[in-house]
């Protein structure tokens, strides 16, 4: 179980808490856009053309490059979906906040190993697109919305990278589709490049 931007199922509260904690206490680093600039920005015609539109494969865990995987979006009317690996999904807004800078706040559902609810897991990130588009950091806090009303506070802050995920053509392919599922069910199988 990763301890980045996803938090997912069959996590138990204490250890959930454990994790955001052992991230460090820290305030959210957000860029701060000028009133005038917000206002205009988070118009359609301006969140459609913005860089952080489309989706994106992400690291939410820059300590731990093999794991913290998801799939974000950043759909053109300030919405934002996300699918982690461990199978959990978060949702949220995003607005814009420069030409390549942008805010997004994501809510998930968390639950026990049991699977009832125990809240809610808050992320409030602040994201900078890279000047080619096809990366982005962003610094964020976690913050624990408990299914008792109480709320744990922002943790952080923690960094997640994500790359574009841009439309490729089907190339030729090497065997079947039943040859590369029965070489990934045996052990001693590893993908050639």
């Amino acid at each position: 179980m990763d301890s980045g931007w996803s938090v997912g199922r069959g996590l138990s509260r204490r250890s959930a808490l454990t994790r955001v904690g052992a991230g460090g206490l820290g305030a959210a680093l957000a860029i701060h856009a000028t009133a005038a600039f917000a206002q205009e920005a988070a118009t359609p015609a301006a969140m459609t053309g913005h860089p952080v539109v489309g989706a994106w494969a992400a690291i939410t865990d820059v300590r731990d490059p093999n794991g913290s995987r998801s799939l974000f979006i950043f759909h053109a009317d300030g919405t934002y979906s996300e699918a982690d690996a461990d199978g959990t999904d978060g949702y949220g807004a995003w607005s814009p906040t420069g030409d390549s800078t942008a805010d997004v706040t994501i809510l998930s559902n968390q639950s026990d190993e049991k699977g009832a609810f125990f809240g809610q897991l808050k992320v409030r990130a602040s994201v900078q697109v890279a000047a080619d588009g096809q990366t982005f950091t962003a610094p964020y806090t976690l913050e624990f919305l408990l299914a008792d009303g109480s709320q744990t506070g922002e943790y952080g802050p923690g960094t997640a990278t994500a790359t574009r995920i841009t439309v490729e053509a089907m190339g030729t392919p090497k065997g079947s589709v039943d040859d590369l599922f029965a070489s990934l069910a045996s052990p001693e199988a590893t993908p050639s490049a």
